[in-house]
């Protein structure tokens, strides 16, 4: 079993990776997460004045970490995605009732940046036309099996389960919008400004580091 340990500062889990390489008897591998910038940015967007202090401020915590194991381990540092700001006006929602919905096997699942759509037998051409209609000014509508020609989730044909849980079409937005269900109950106002999920340079692209 790999332990764990939880932070609250970003000071307190650079301390805790120095002392596990310092103390560490055997080749060790340790993995540290840092969400604050991901977590910042969804809320208040890329470009917010906030955004840029915290970055510095994590860029101080890292050197502080390279100086205390220099000659004792390497650091390599990444991100899993990035981020694309979305206005709310461009943030599209699929409300229960909504005619399209009630083309779907279930609601849209995937990403708000990728939708992904199980459509219900004998509804794929009224979905296809509702869905273009309304969204074709800002994302391309495919069905799996040209997802799967321009391999697009990856070289060689698609496993039958993975297949399966892609449904009959994906959504690719070519601009900064989303489009997703909003479950009852959920107020319409908490939507994040910066998201990922798309095919975007600012969302696929991020940095490799190894120190």
């Amino acid at each position: 079993m790999t332990s764990g340990q939880g932070y609250e500062k970003i000071q307190d889990a650079i301390d805790y990776v120095i002392a596990a390489v310092i103390t560490a008897k055997t080749p060790a591998y340790v993995h540290l997460y840092l969400h604050d910038v991901d977590t910042l940015c969804h809320h208040v967007g890329v470009n917010h004045d906030s955004v840029v202090p915290l970055v510095l401020g994590i860029d101080a915590e890292l050197e502080r970490l390279e100086e205390a194991i220099r000659g004792r381990a390497r650091m390599v540092i990444t991100a899993d995605h990035g981020l694309i700001d979305v206005p709310k006006p461009d943030q599209a929602l699929l409300f229960t009732g909504d005619p399209l919905l009630e083309m779907l096997l279930a609601p849209p699942t995937g990403d708000a940046r990728m939708p992904i759509f199980h459509v219900k037998e004998g509804q794929r051409r009224a979905f296809e036309g509702l869905f273009q209609e309304r969204y074709s000014d800002r994302m391309v509508l495919l069905d799996i099996e040209q997802v799967e020609r321009m391999q697009l989730l990856g070289p060689g044909a698609i496993a039958p389960i993975i297949r399966r849980r892609f449904g009959d079409f994906i959504a690719f937005p070519f601009r900064a919008a989303t489009l997703a269900f909003h479950p009852p109950g959920k107020p319409p106002g908490e939507l994040y400004l910066a998201v990922h999920g798309g095919l975007s340079p600012q969302e696929m692209k991020v940095p490799l580091c190894i120190i």
